[in-house]
């Protein structure tokens, strides 16, 4: 308000100081008033007026008159999420890995074609915020954004060629060698490997916005609150195997990691607004919350065999899951959370239409594929062959805290009332 003020006033003393000075060159004529148009405001960029007031979702009204006024807005969303780290999941085998006497095959041959990095590409979300002004300089407002559960997923079937299996390093064998657990090799098992990745964020925050002290700005906020956000991701690979032996013998199984991340801190932030002029403006937040992450996760996994249709063994535990470390686990974190907003705006009076930019990140979080151990001891295994005789506890469970972020574009509409 006071930037728009002191405008109009440099606006009509320049245009006195014209008309003073055409006045005396004309040898003492009667000075021109110089008239602004109603309704019409003074702009920063030169050579443009605004018709009416340019808003951003935090102002209520123009000129400073924002006591006992509702505003709101909703944004959507597409993002991209901080891939997630995991061993190899699946893996395919060339035959010339395979010696032709038979034998065992050169695992370190072996293809990944799922793990490693899992890409969600693209997740499609939705922002909300609603306020109300108290007072001509006090107000509250709650802000929620989610996104859909995004699942990356493959699944391989395979009659025998291509060999498919999966990953793993047995302790117990030499230390430069991987091992393929086969699911289907040329002329013997035939099988399936089914891997998915689901996960799913969203975040609310609870402010009160009081005005402060603007130098560039036509307006800035400063925000005092609370955030909370909830992660969630899982691991889980489902195989299954047909051998050709004559009786009927099937091999089935699940590895499955799960992991929810909780976090809660409390918030301040900073919200200034430009008037860019001809209805444009410019909008960026800043937001810090400082708090706990409640991480936890989840392991489980069993082998069903069967020989002609019957059960002969049901047992805890498939190729990355053992007894070692099955279990429910949970632990509190100190956390980060920052988020940065920055839209464009242009306004028609009570609606402002915004395109934008986001960021959003937690400084630790559990994310289940960094749960998941490779070294295996397969004398834990009910299925997996050991080189060797070994006591060593392994797959092993830990958290491995890591990092996660979340940035994209946003598009949306804002109301004041």
């Amino acid at each position: 308000m006071l930037g728009t003020t002191m405008r109009k006033y440099s606006g009509a003393m320049a245009a006195w100081a014209t008309a003073a000075g055409l006045a005396a060159a004309q040898g003492g004529a009667a000075p021109v008033e110089a008239v602004a148009p109603p309704g019409v405001a003074s702009s920063p960029v030169s050579g443009c007026t605004t018709c009416g007031p340019t808003t951003s979702i935090g102002e209520a009204v123009s000129e400073g008159r924002t006591g006992g006024r509702l505003y709101g807005g909703i944004e959507y969303l597409l993002f991209g999420f901080r891939p997630g780290a995991s061993p190899a999941l699946i893996q395919i085998l060339p035959n010339s890995a395979f010696p032709p006497g038979g034998g065992a095959p050169d695992a370190n041959q072996a293809v990944t074609v799922f793990g490693g990095a899992i890409n969600y590409k693209a997740v499609n979300g939705v922002r909300a915020e609603l306020g109300y002004w108290v007072t001509d300089s006090f107000g509250m407002e709650l802000s929620y954004a989610g996104f859909e559960q995004k699942t990356a997923s493959y699944r391989i079937d395979s009659p025998g060629d291509p060999s498919i299996g999966r990953f793993l390093h047995d302790i117990t064998g030499p230390a430069d060698r991987n091992t393929y657990l086969i699911f289907a090799r040329p002329g013997g098992e035939s099988g399936f490997i089914d891997a998915s990745s689901p996960i799913e964020f969203w975040t609310f925050d609870v402010n009160v916005r009081t005005n402060g002290y603007s130098v560039f700005s036509e307006r800035t906020n400063y925000l005092y609150g609370f955030r909370y956000a909830d992660l969630r991701d899982a691991v889980i690979v489902n195989d299954f195997a047909s051998l050709n032996n004559g009786r009927g013998t099937t091999i089935e199984g699940q590895d499955s990691f799960a992991a929810r991340n909780k976090f809660y801190g409390g918030q301040v932030g900073i919200n200034s607004w430009f008037d860019c002029g001809c209805g444009f403006s410019f909008d960026i937040t800043g937001k810090l919350a400082l708090g706990g992450t409640q991480q936890q996760a989840d392991i489980s996994g069993y082998t069903i065999v069967r020989t002609n249709g019957v059960i002969t063994q049901n047992s805890p535990g498939h190729v990355l899951t053992q007894t070692s470390n099955i279990g429910s686990y949970d632990r509190t974190r100190f956390a980060a959370m920052p988020e940065l907003i920055m839209r464009l705006g242009y306004s028609t009076g009570r609606v402002n239409f915004t395109l934008g930019y986001n960021f959003i990140a937690i400084s630790s979080i559990v994310r289940a594929g960094n749960t998941i151990d490779e070294n295996v001891n397969p004398n834990l295994s009910p299925i997996i062959p050991a080189a060797n005789a070994s006591t060593e506890q392994r797959p092993a469970f830990n958290f491995n805290s890591t990092d996660f972020w979340a940035q994209g574009l946003s598009l949306g509409v804002s109301l004041k009332y």
